[in-house]
């Protein structure tokens, strides 16, 4: 998941194909920690409950925190870039599947001509009436 790569004296951790610059090295071990924890918890929670509307976002906010756990306790440097933002806040698949939904269109098949219609069947004759008093009598 993670490649450590040094340039010149700035050491850097890839994750998820973004370099992000270290900025204390001692601080690997502490977000480790955390993230196994919270990982852990995660998946407690979501076996536990049943997940409705708040509880999905809680346990969706919790898969953020693992996420930014590097940047906020201090061992990676906050990115610049927005998309390595993104990545972060785990928005960058939702922003994906987004702009996929309004690109793809169904494609549409080319209109028959209308001129062109099926045969149908011709319609069949009703029935006579059945005669009545009143029509019996008229001479």
């Amino acid at each position: 998941m993670a490649k450590k790569k040094k340039d010149s004296n700035i050491e850097y951790e890839e994750i998820e194909g973004y370099k992000y610059k270290i900025k204390n090295p001692s601080r690997k071990n502490l977000v480790r920690v955390y993230q196994d924890m919270v990982t852990d918890a995660h998946y407690d929670y979501v076996n536990k409950n049943r997940m409705m509307e708040k509880k999905r976002m809680y346990a969706d906010n919790l898969l953020t925190n693992i996420s930014r756990a590097p940047f906020t306790f201090g061992w990676l440097a906050w990115p610049e870039d927005e998309n390595q933002m993104r990545v972060i806040n785990r928005l960058a698949p939702i922003i994906e599947k987004e702009n996929k939904k309004k690109k793809v269109k169904k494609p549409t098949s080319p209109k028959k001509p209308d001129s062109i219609k099926k045969p149908s069947a011709p319609k069949k004759p009703k029935a006579p009436k059945k005669p009545t008093i009143k029509s019996i009598k008229k001479p």
